[in-house]
Parts: structure tokens; C-alpha cells; sequence
């Protein structure tokens, strides 16, 4: 875009609310980008204001691949961070385990206990 005073509502290639006039429309501008709103327009908008395609054409691809991959890796985050188990929670499955593994212990010895009172009854 033109960036005088004069003409730079006259003769720029965007829309009025999403252009790089000014700072709030380029983060609004950028913010539809991160988010895949209609990014492919802006980035073919941005690619008629250059006499080659490239300036452009790397700056946008750059900025989606980084700005996708930062806010996929913080919504992954979020997600495990939910389902992770906190300490209290890890000691007491561990403490159930373990209480699980006793009570068996017991009752086994018990069941043994009693086949072998039951063996020395019956040889009396």
C-alpha cells in the first residue's frame, strides 16, 4: 500500500478493516491469518503490492506455519496438562494398589490357614 497520508485509503489493494495501513489493522489482519480466516486472500492481496510474488508469498506462508504450529502446540499442552495426574492422585492409586495387594495377600494365607486346619482335623 501506499503509505502517504493522502492516498493511502485511495489506492490499497485491501479491504478497510483488514489492511497494513495501521498497526491495530495489521494485528487484526494477522490475527485472521493465525486463525485460517480467508488467509489465502489477504496473502494474494499482499502479493499484488510488489512487483515479484515473493516477499509476500514467503512472509505469509512463514507466519501460518509458525503461528499454527505455536497455537496447535498450546492447545496439545492444555489438553495433557488435563490429563495428567497430580502427585495426590499418583500416591493414591498407588496406595490403592498396594491395599489391593495386602487384602489378596490375606486372604490367601487365610484360605491356606484354614485348608490346613481342615487337613488336621480330618486326620485325627
Amino acid at each position: 500500500c501506499v503509505f502517504t497520508d493522502d492516498q493511502m485509503w485511495d489506492n490499497c489493494a485491501f479491504d478497510d478493516y483488514r489492511s497494513f495501513n495501521t498497526f491495530y489493522e495489521s494485528l487484526v489482519l494477522l490475527l485472521f491469518v493465525t486463525t485460517g480466516e480467508n488467509w489465502v486472500d489477504a496473502m494474494q492481496t499482499a502479493m499484488r503490492q510488489t512487483p515479484t510474488i515473493w516477499p509476500g508469498l514467503v512472509f505469509f506462508i512463514v507466519f501460518y506455519i509458525v503461528s499454527f504450529y505455536m497455537l496447535f502446540n498450546l492447545f496439545i499442552g492444555v489438553i495433557l496438562q488435563e490429563f495428567e495426574l497430580t502427585d495426590e492422585q499418583k500416591m493414591g492409586m498407588q496406595l490403592g494398589y498396594f491395599r489391593v495387594k495386602i487384602l489378596k495377600e490375606l486372604k490367601r494365607r487365610r484360605l491356606k490357614k484354614r485348608v490346613n486346619l481342615q487337613g488336621i482335623l480330618d486326620n485325627k
